[in-house]
């Protein structure tokens, strides 16, 4: 629609609404202002406020693009370095996990050639119950966590 259209319209739409009663008048205008509220939701503008910002300053639209794209690059960025992080700390608490496994079975063995048979098999059922519940749960047990 062009402007002279529009504003054809709106002449006549005044002419009409000035002449209904007051009542009538207040309910008329209450509803063309409820039907012209409009909202918009999202990261970016509406289409319509683009194309504003658009003739107001050329090219900022493409300004908040570009802007747009490095955000969402530097968020997945951050994202996959912390993913490596907690790979790299996953692998790292499994190799300390097998050298202290390792070193607590020379351990029992040793104290088991010794003549220390309970000891031995205490610290080796110990070692192992312990191992056992952190593979199962994924998690280090609440009453390791408490001692």
């Amino acid at each position: 629609m062009d402007d002279n259209s529009i504003n054809e319209k709106e002449k006549t739409l005044e002419k009409i609404i000035s002449e209904l009663p007051k009542e009538d008048k207040d309910k008329v205008v209450a509803a063309i202002y409820a039907y012209e509220r409009k909202s918009w939701s999202g990261p970016l503008p509406s289409p319509e406020d683009f194309e504003k910002y658009e003739n107001i300053m050329p090219g900022s639209m493409n300004r908040v693009l570009t802007l747009m794209e490095k955000q969402a690059d530097h968020r997945m960025d951050k994202e996959n370095k912390e993913l490596e992080a907690q790979i790299q700390q996953s692998k790292t608490g499994q190799i300390i996990g097998a050298v202290l496994v390792s070193l607590f079975g020379c351990f029992a063995f040793i104290l088991g050639l010794l003549g220390h048979d309970s000891v031995a098999t205490g610290l080796g059922v110990a070692t192992a119950i312990s191992l056992a519940a952190i593979f199962v749960l994924k998690q280090i047990p609440s009453w390791l966590k408490q001692k």
